[in-house]
C-alpha cells in the first residue's frame, strides 16, 4: 500500500505505528487504518534504530561502525537510501520521539485484524442473511472466553476487530466484550442491524471513543421491514442512527440492492444524510447462507446500471454522505494481481480473521467449511502456521479471494525496492 498517500506522516511513531513479524518478513502498520508497507531486513533496522529518537547522525555513527566506512560516507548512503520516499524521508528529519512496538511472529502469520461473531443469535430474520443467523449455536463462546480471545490476541498484535453476529448485542455479557475490545484494540467497529440498541449501549458506545458503528438497511420503510422481517425496523434502525451520531459517534451505513430495493438508493441516501451517517456502502448480494443457490436476489444487468446513476445523482448533489460500491469478493484473477506484487491488502488468513460464536476461526465472514482452528482449542500461533493456512486455501468454499492468494518471496512496494 503506498501509505504516504493515505495518512498524515509525522514523527509519533509510538501511537501510530507498529512493526508487525511475519515469517516472510516484516509489515509497518497504520495502526488506525491498517493500511501497511513490507519491510526489507534493512528497512526495517534502520527504521529500529530512528525510533530510538536517535537522529540522522546517530544513526550514521552506528552505521560507519558496523559497515567500516567513514560517519561521512554512512550518512551520504542513508540520505541516498531513504529521501527517495515520504514515509522514509520523515526518518531523516531528527529521528522519530518514540520507540515502536513489534509484534507478531517469524513462525506464524497472526492476524492484525480479527472479526469476531459474538453470536448466531439475531433478532431479524434477513431473508439472504450470508450467515443464516437467527438461533444460537448450541456451544456459543461466553462473555469471558471472548475477552480472553481479545487479550492473546492483543499482545500478538492484533490492532483492531469487528464485533458482528447474529446481531452482536444480543450476546451475553456484550457491554464487557465491547469495553475490553475497546481497550486493547485501537479501533473497534460494531456491525449491527440497529434494531433494538439501548440507551445504555448507546452512551457506552460514545464514552468508549473509538468505536464506530455500522448499520445495515436495505430500503425505506416498509420495503426494509420485509427484507429484514422486524417490525417498524426501518424507523427504530434510522432512530438508532441519528442517537449515535447525536452522541458523536461514527455511523456508517450498508445496503445489499436486490431487485426489491434497488431503485431505493438515492432516497436512502438522503435519510441517512439527514440522520447524520457519513457513508453508505452498496453492495450486491453474497449467495451464502440463506442466498446460496438462489438467483432471486441478483440484479440484472439495467438494473446494476440504475444503482449506479443513482449513486452519480448523489453525489452530485453535494451532501454530507459520501456513497460508495461495495467491494464484494468475488474478484477472481484480479486477486491474485492485487495480492501479488504490485500492492496488497487484509489478506484472509494471513492478516486478518473471523471466529465463529463457537470458536471456530475462518479466514474471512464469508468462508463456510474452511476452519482453520478453534480458538478453545488452538494456540493463535498454531492456527497462523504457514502449513495450516495453505491447507485451508486448498479446502476453502466461502472465502473465494483466498484461492488466489500468492504469498510475496521479494517486496513488492516501491519503497522497500528502495531500501534494499
Amino acid at each position: 500500500m503506498k501509505i504516504a498517500e493515505r495518512t498524515t506522516l509525522g514523527r509519533d511513531y509510538a501511537s501510530r505505528w507498529v512493526l508487525h513479524s511475519q515469517p516472510d518478513g516484516m509489515i509497518l502498520v497504520d495502526k488506525s487504518s491498517l493500511y501497511y508497507v513490507r519491510l526489507t531486513p534493512l528497512a526495517a533496522e534502520l527504521m529500529l534504530q530512528f525510533s530510538k529518537g536517535r537522529s540522522l547522525d546517530d544513526v550514521a555513527a552506528a552505521r560507519a561502525v558496523l559497515e567500516n566506512v567513514t560517519v561521512a560516507e554512512a550518512r551520504a548512503a542513508l540520505v541516498q537510501l531513504l529521501s527517495g520516499d515520504p514515509l522514509t524521508g520523515e526518518w531523516l528529519k531528527g529521528g522519530v520521539d518514540s520507540e515502536i512496538r513489534v509484534t507478531g511472529s517469524e513462525q506464524s502469520y497472526v492476524p492484525v485484524t480479527m472479526s469476531l461473531q459474538l453470536t448466531n443469535g439475531c433478532n431479524l430474520e434477513c431473508s439472504f442473511c450470508y450467515a443464516a443467523s437467527g438461533a444460537r449455536r448450541d456451544s456459543e463462546l461466553s462473555a469471558q472466553e471472548w475477552i480472553d480471545v481479545i487479550k492473546r490476541g492483543s499482545s500478538l498484535g492484533v490492532l483492531s476487530c469487528t464485533l458482528t453476529g447474529g446481531e452482536p448485542t444480543m450476546a451475553r455479557g456484550f457491554h464487557h466484550i465491547l469495553t475490553a475490545a475497546a481497550s486493547y484494540f485501537t479501533t473497534v467497529s460494531l456491525f449491527t442491524n440497529g434494531y433494538a440498541l439501548s440507551r445504555r449501549t448507546i452512551s457506552l458506545i460514545a464514552a468508549l471513543g473509538n468505536v464506530d458503528v455500522q448499520v445495515s438497511l436495505d430500503g425505506v420503510g416498509e420495503t426494509h421491514n420485509t427484507i429484514r422481517g422486524g417490525r417498524d425496523a426501518f424507523n427504530k434502525t434510522l432512530k438508532t442512527i441519528s442517537d449515535l451520531t447525536a452522541q458523536g459517534v461514527s455511523v456508517d451505513a450498508a445496503m445489499v440492492a436486490t431487485p426489491k430495493n434497488y431503485r431505493q438508493v438515492e432516497d436512502l441516501a438522503a435519510v441517512l444524510d439527514d440522520a447524520g451517517a457519513y457513508r453508505l456502502r452498496v453492495a450486491e448480494i453474497q449467495t451464502l447462507g440463506r442466498a446460496a443457490g438462489s438467483d432471486e436476489f441478483r440484479l440484472a444487468e439495467e438494473m446494476a446500471a440504475a444503482v449506479e446513476e443513482q449513486m452519480e445523482r448523489f453525489s452530485a448533489r453535494g451532501r454530507n454522505l459520501e456513497i460508495v460500491q461495495g467491494t464484494g469478493c468475488d474478484l477472481g484473477e484480479e486477486v491474485e494481481v492485487l495480492t501479488g506484487r504490485e500492492s496488497e491488502y487484509l489478506v484472509p488468513g494471513y492478516l486478518s480473521w473471523h471466529v465463529l460464536s463457537d470458536g471456530r476461526v475462518t479466514p474471512c465472514t464469508l468462508e463456510e467449511v474452511g476452519a482453520i482452528g478453534n480458538v478453545r482449542t488452538d494456540a493463535l500461533e498454531r492456527i497462523g502456521s504457514l502449513d495450516n493456512l495453505e491447507a485451508a486455501a486448498q479446502k476453502s468454499f466461502g472465502c473465494r479471494c483466498m484461492k488466489y492468494v500468492s504469498r510475496p518471496t521479494s517486496c513488492g512496494h516501491p519503497y522497500a525496492e528502495a531500501v534494499r
